[in-house]
């Protein structure tokens, strides 16, 4: 029973010093029977194994330090689903440049069973200090394994039902508000928001209470603008890649036959603009005579032939995945630094169907919000 017990000790050492939990000395035996719960006798034999097996290294009164070769410092990050496949060759040089800046590799991998039981022990066991994730592919149970292995991780959406973890995102809530009054200081005020609901929640009651609260300070609220309530994977499974499309198409279609039509719209994809820009042009809407398009954009409107047209709020995904590994790098070197949540500002670009807006634009966009930082 003894022999077992040290071996379980001496095992969650290991596992502490490959994580970088523990660097450099080793603590006391005294301080590390308390944490262990163990007698003092059973941690003594579990360091001696490590010594045994040259992870650590005892020094006479001076104490016992780890060896250099017991921390496994790969020097490499992993992304995990963060789109990519999407970025341009500049993009993705950008990413490989960062991280080479920072001493780090880094590779890329689409794993669709993160959260299975085999997945979490494929993903925990990879060669790599840390990772980049999208939301989708984390939950509790994975960031548990991550954390056992003493390994750092940062998502690229802001998550709400993982205390403690750090993520980096667009400031959502803030972007919508700002698009609004961007819309809304030009005379609009009839001004209808478009996309598919977040799977999240809490995002989503976020960003349709900054909705309604902005369109209420100027008495146009109509529960018949906000078309964000339809499911992603219902479009996907009628209409596949043309998903985004088919929204955009269907909502602003609908919105068009209201007895009192609206007078702009904040669409929350390019792909998503790009159904709707053809379903106007098919309805006889003169852009932005009769309508104004401000898109919620991360970058994809460089893949869409009407791009020109589009005026957009918000940021390039890019500069997300960017950021999140600019961060875990730090978590990396200094794990006490964490967790470290962060919300970017977004930024507007003007484009043909917000041109009539002019000066109320530019001094709506100097009052950008310059983006928030929150260590933990």
């Amino acid at each position: 029973m003894i022999q077992s017990i040290y071996h379980d000790v001496s095992r969650k050492l290991e596992d502490y010093i490959s994580g970088r939990k523990i660097s450099g000395r080793l603590p006391g035996v005294g301080k590390l029977s308390k944490e262990f719960g163990v007698n003092p006798a059973t941690v003594s034999k579990a360091v001696r194994l490590l010594e045994d097996r040259g992870m650590l290294t005892i020094n006479g009164t001076k104490g016992t330090f780890i060896t250099e070769s017991a921390r496994k410092v790969y020097k490499r990050i992993g992304l995990l689903d963060t789109m990519e496949r999407g970025f341009s060759p500049e993009e993705k040089n950008s990413l490989v440049r960062l991280c080479e800046k920072n001493g780090y590799e880094h590779f890329t991998i689409e794993y669709n069973n993160a959260n299975s039981k085999n997945g979490i022990s494929f993903i925990s066991s990879l060669p790599a200090d840390g990772f980049v994730f999208n939301y989708k592919t984390i939950t509790p149970e994975l960031v548990i394994s991550l954390r056992q292995s003493g390994k750092q991780f940062v998502s690229v959406n802001q998550m709400f039902d993982i205390p403690g973890a750090s993520w980096v995102d667009f400031d959502n809530e803030t972007t919508i508000e700002n698009g609004l009054n961007i819309l809304a200081s030009a005379g609009r005020k009839r001004i209808a928001l478009i996309g598919f609901k977040w799977g999240l929640q809490g995002h989503h009651e976020g960003i349709k209470a900054a909705y309604k609260n902005c369109m209420n300070k100027i008495s146009a609220f109509d529960e018949r603008l906000w078309c964000a309530e339809k499911v992603y994977m219902d479009y996907f499974d009628r209409y596949g890649d043309n998903a985004y499309f088919e929204l955009g198409k269907e909502a602003a279609e609908y919105l068009m036959k209201l007895d009192n039509p609206p007078d702009a719209m904040l669409v929350m994809s390019a792909w998503t603009a790009s159904g709707a820009y053809n379903a106007l042009l098919n309805a006889g809407c003169k852009i932005p005579e009769d309508i104004a398009l401000l898109v919620y954009s991360s970058g994809e409107e460089k893949y869409m032939k009407e791009a020109a047209v589009y005026s957009t709020i918000g940021y390039p995904y890019i500069r997300k995945v960017q950021r999140a590994i600019e961060i875990l790098t730090k978590l990396i070197e200094n794990p006490e630094a964490g967790p470290i949540q962060e919300l970017l500002p977004f930024h507007f670009k003007q484009g043909q169907t917000t041109e009539k807006i002019g000066a109320a634009v530019h001094c709506a966009c100097l009052k950008m919000n310059p983006g928030r930082t929150t260590i933990v």
